[in-house]
């Protein structure tokens, strides 16, 4: 499928609701899926495998949507996306999708987000999106007193500099936003945005698969 024409860049002002803010959406679905034994990006929830809950909600935010995969993995997406491969020979980690995400992004502000992360809330995005000013080249929530690189906005213009410390062998995003001028938003900031931190219930196992699960069925009205 021919993906639609994506408009040129313009203000980096946040969407309102339900609109598509100049901002590319990168999903990370590169990853071996090793403790989970199986692809990931093909787990099934609520009917919907994980990449197209994740492609649904940052998507309906950004006016393009890419899809970062490993070389030879196939991955089943309904919605327009353009597909990049991550570069094999590159140290092996989420920096290296990121990377190739932010180069094939063709708005100046990106939103990455990983597959296994379902339940991200636009208002998130939103809110990190508000805080993206020209002075910074990334926008981080903390959780738990750590940084969460793959719930992020990143100013593309960064990307010099995050394939530089890729070409050291640098493979962690976490290491690399020292590099980085960021902001970072306090839980207290964005806890208004996502009260029950949903964006960041992970799924590594498929135990963590039947919590969210659960977590999902409990939101449902009765039927």
């Amino acid at each position: 499928m021919t993906p639609p024409s994506i408009p040129p860049a313009g203000s980096d002002a946040p969407p309102a609701e339900g609109a598509q803010a100049a901002l590319s959406g990168i999903i990370l679905a590169g990853g071996r899926s090793s403790r989970y034994g199986a692809p990931k990006d093909a787990a099934v929830l609520a009917g919907q495998t994980l990449l197209e809950h994740v492609a649904r909600t940052v998507g309906g935010l950004c006016r393009e949507l890419i899809v970062v995969t490993r070389p030879g993995q196939a991955v089943e997406l309904t919605r327009p996306a353009r597909r990049v491969t991550d570069d094999p020979d590159a140290p092996e980690g989420p920096l290296r999708g990121i990377v190739a995400g932010l180069a094939a992004a063709r708005c100046e502000l990106a939103v990455v987000v990983a597959c296994d992360c379902p339940l991200i809330e636009p208002g998130l995005v939103r809110l990190l999106l508000a805080r993206a000013g020209p002075e910074l080249d990334a926008v981080v929530p903390i959780w738990r007193d750590h940084p969460q690189p793959l719930h992020a906005i990143y100013r593309v213009a960064a990307l010099p500099a995050l394939r530089a410390l890729l070409a050291t062998g640098e493979a962690s995003p976490t290491r690399a936003l020292a590099r980085l001028r960021v902001d970072r938003v306090a839980e207290h900031d964005w806890r208004g945005a996502d009260p029950d931190a949903r964006s960041f219930r992970n799924i590594n196992t498929p135990a963590d698969l039947e919590l969210v699960r659960q977590a999902v069925q409990q939101d449902r009205p009765p039927a």
